[in-house]
C-alpha cells in the first residue's frame, strides 16, 4: 500500500514503493499550458523522505535543513 504522511514541520514521508517522477508543465508560445513533460524519473527506494521546506542540497529528498531552519510548517 502507498502511502504519504506530512510530517509536522518536517519532510513528507513516503512508504510503499511508490515512484518519483518529476513532471513539468509545458506552455505553447502564448503561455498557456498545454501538455505535461515528464523529465526525469529518480532513483528511489521502498520508503523516502521529501523536501518540504526548500533548503536540502539533495532535492527532491530531505536533508534535515528543515531542522535548521525551524521550519513552521503551518
Amino acid at each position: 500500500m502507498h502511502k504519504i504522511t506530512v510530517s509536522k514541520d518536517g519532510p513528507y514521508l513516503v512508504s510503499g514503493d511508490l515512484p518519483l517522477i518529476k513532471v513539468s508543465i509545458g506552455a505553447n508560445a502564448a503561455g498557456a499550458s498545454v501538455r505535461n513533460e515528464w523529465s526525469r524519473d529518480f532513483a528511489y527506494p521502498a520508503n523516502y523522505a521529501l523536501c518540504s521546506c526548500g533548503g536540502s542540497a539533495n532535492k527532491p529528498f530531505c536533508g534535515s535543513s528543515h531542522a535548521k531552519l525551524s521550519l513552521d510548517g503551518t
